[in-house]
């Protein structure tokens, strides 16, 4: 198996140590779990709320765009992003 190699045309051609892409890497994983985390909630409440269903109790949301709304608005717009916090710092060094 052959190492990968990196070189950046930003930096005249030179090959980019780890210094160089590991910040990238964690603003890039930081970045993806800010834009999934509204997702991830939604889904999560989902599921939870089929077990409702399934014992017969009506659940809040009718759909994924209502939980998004219904959250959104009864919560506030920042509780879709609570608990990040303790993710951020796994997201950042998987990437």
């Amino acid at each position: 198996m052959t190492a990968v190699s990196c070189v950046s045309p930003a930096s005249g051609g030179r090959e980019v140590g780890l210094l160089e892409k590991a910040p990238v890497g964690g603003v890039s994983g930081i970045g993806a779990q800010m834009l999934v985390s509204p997702a991830d909630l939604t889904n999560l409440r989902m599921q939870a709320h089929s077990r409702l269903l399934s014992q017969g109790i009506q659940p809040r949301h009718t759909g994924v765009l209502d939980a998004l709304t219904n959250i959104t608005q009864v919560e506030g717009f920042p509780r879709v992003w609570k608990g990040n916090n303790l993710e951020l710092p796994s997201r950042c060094n998987q990437n």
